[in-house]
């Protein structure tokens, strides 16, 4: 679960039904996401834009817009990704830094 302060939600993971969940910050839902290439998602990260970083356990980072639409899938294995379970952006240096099974952190420059 991660909160955008840029566009006052709420998004919630939902692993085992193959969908991020929006809320508004009063509770209501605001709509969701799901995607063929989406297995398992995990933790998600914002920008300051509102820009959704979405970790999936499936081998991909899904990048999504502030409205929760799917823009691309911007990693996956042949970057190097195995299970990756976190995900935390520095807006300072544009880096994407990503979690994966094994006690293994990846750095990607994404902006």
């Amino acid at each position: 679960m991660t909160v955008s302060s840029a566009n006052q939600s709420i998004y919630v993971s939902e692993s085992g039904e193959g969908r991020v969940t929006v809320l508004g910050l009063n509770g209501k839902v605001k709509g969701e996401y799901r995607d063929d290439q989406l297995g398992q998602p995990r933790q998600l990260a914002a920008d300051s834009a509102g820009v959704m970083y979405l970790c999936d356990y499936s081998d991909t980072i899904h990048l999504l817009s502030p409205q929760c639409q799917k823009v691309k899938v911007l990693l996956t294995r042949q970057d190097g990704l195995y299970c990756p379970r976190s995900v935390c952006y520095c807006e300072n240096t544009g880096k994407l830094f990503v979690g994966m099974v094994g006690d293994t952190i990846k750095v990607y420059q994404v902006s």
